[in-house]
């Protein structure tokens, strides 16, 4: 898993990066770890990537605040 998420999370460029990234040291800060981190960011990364390759702008998906969507997305688990 760790490779893939490596692997995966190095195709995102621009804004998607930074949202991921910025996705990362929210879960950090919050301490959430283990298995629930790794699906909560493999989803994360599922749906950036998604939206990237289909041409959908990160605003689309995350609106203006990153720091709100990272809370509301990450509340559903």
């Amino acid at each position: 898993m760790a490779m893939d998420y490596l692997w995966l999370s190095d195709k995102l460029q621009g804004d998607y990066k930074e949202v991921f990234e910025k996705a990362e040291i929210f879960i950090g800060v919050k301490n959430i770890t283990g298995d629930e981190a790794d699906e909560m960011m493999m989803d994360l990364l599922d749906l950036l990537l998604s939206a990237q390759n289909a041409g959908k702008p990160v605003q689309k998906i995350v609106g203006t605040d990153t720091g709100t969507f990272c809370a509301d997305f990450f509340s559903g688990y």
